[in-house]
């Protein structure tokens, strides 16, 4: 089988989005999934994380208890992959804010998946630092926990098709119509 003009410029392109693609890994949203602390309250919410510059953006996650809206990063604990700090606003003396913290069973990275939230030591018999609670100084860089995450996990939704798979899609239709025009 020969292959035509068009087939080549699209195969071309299939491969030229295939390793441009690759090489640029895109922040994702990750999702509060089943989080609830030892009292009975919930969170959920969504943020979106990127691992390679470690900065966290888009916050929006919220608790039933007290209805905390959080949506930025406490300042003095920025986080990282494997730990979020949260607060409902960053704006003066942070003494008495909401808090929300969350210690990761392993990093977040650009790839995604399914990553459990580990359960507080001091009200839930885990190992990690999973509270909810005000702020003690003005800095925010002591916590009252008021509850402890006692289980959940963030996950990362699949996503949309990517270029590669929407060239593939539409090489299938451009070769499907050529095979039905020539018939």
């Amino acid at each position: 089988m020969k292959l035509t003009r068009t087939v080549k410029q699209a195969l071309a392109g299939l491969l030229f989005a295939f390793f441009t693609g690759a090489a640029q890994a895109a922040p994702i949203t990750w999702y509060l999934m089943d989080v609830e602390f030892n009292d009975g309250v919930t969170a959920t919410g969504s943020y979106v994380f990127d691992a390679d510059a470690g900065i966290f953006s888009n916050i929006n996650v919220i608790t039933s208890g007290m209805g905390n809206n959080y949506s930025v990063v406490n300042p003095s604990s920025p986080g990282n992959a494997g730990f979020l700090a949260l607060l409902t606003t960053d704006v003066g003396d942070l003494t008495g804010v909401p808090e929300l913290t969350m210690e990761l069973a392993a990093p977040m990275s650009n790839a995604g998946g399914t990553i459990e939230i580990v359960p507080d030591f001091l009200f839930s018999g885990g190992t990690g630092f999973g509270f909810e609670g005000p702020c003690g100084n003005a800095a925010c860089t002591g916590l009252f926990p008021a509850r402890g995450i006692s289980s959940g996990f963030v996950t990362t939704q699949v996503p949309l098709p990517s270029t590669l798979a929407v060239l593939l899609l539409g090489t299938g239709l451009l070769l499907r119509r050529r095979r039905s025009a020539a018939a």
